[in-house]
């Protein structure tokens, strides 16, 4: 109910003709200029890609909780490790898709390939981080990746096991405190965008 809402505020605006005045976050179109992250790798050859599914952490702006969620993927059948996720497929319709931001997380041992929107305009933030204690306010959904320990260029196909739930909540609130931190200080504070981050 509330998603819907925002949406008729946000037509109901644009129906006056009015410029928008808090869409002036800074678009992450420059890191195309930076290595390629497996999560972008699409694989060369056309008899070579398996068309498949990633799963991810999903932090939605219309969720209380959580979600455990299969994302598009096309792999390589020879090079396990090139992939490319569809991460657009897997967010809400309403989410502003167009800037995506797409960073590796490294905690502890563990990397994570963390992808997310940012909407300044938007009058909310994303309700879905407190479930893991993550204090940082973000307007924006966030999905994450898990790379193998003993492959680290690898996707793993499931939320990988922790020691227990504390150790487990405890590595994902790093990773989604340090994306939220990065991004949004980027955007509310023009920082510079790091594309590694430690959490």
């Amino acid at each position: 109910m509330a998603s819907s809402s925002r949406i008729r505020s946000g037509s109901s605006r644009s129906s006056r003709n009015r410029t928008p005045v808090a869409r002036r976050r800074l678009s992450p179109s420059h890191t195309i200029l930076v290595p390629l992250f497996n999560g972008d790798v699409m694989p060369q050859q056309e008899l070579d890609k398996v068309e498949g599914s990633t799963t991810g952490l999903y932090f939605g702006m219309d969720r209380a909780i959580t979600e455990t969620k299969k994302f598009p993927s096309t792999l390589s059948s020879r090079h396990k490790h090139q992939r490319y996720i569809d991460v657009r497929e897997g967010f809400a319709a309403e989410s502003m898709v167009d800037d995506i931001y797409k960073l590796k997380v490294i905690v502890d041992q563990r990397r994570y390939y963390v992808c997310g929107t940012y909407d300044q305009s938007s009058p909310n933030n994303n309700e879905s981080l407190i479930t893991y204690g993550v204090k940082e306010r973000f307007k924006g959904e966030i999905a994450i990746f898990f790379y193998s320990v003993y492959e680290p260029e690898r996707f793993l196909e499931y939320v990988p096991k922790y020691g227990n739930a504390n150790e487990r909540d405890e590595a994902i609130k790093r990773v989604l405190t340090a994306f939220s931190k990065n991004v949004g200080s980027h955007i509310e504070k023009g920082t510079r965008l790091k594309h590694i981050v430690r959490g």
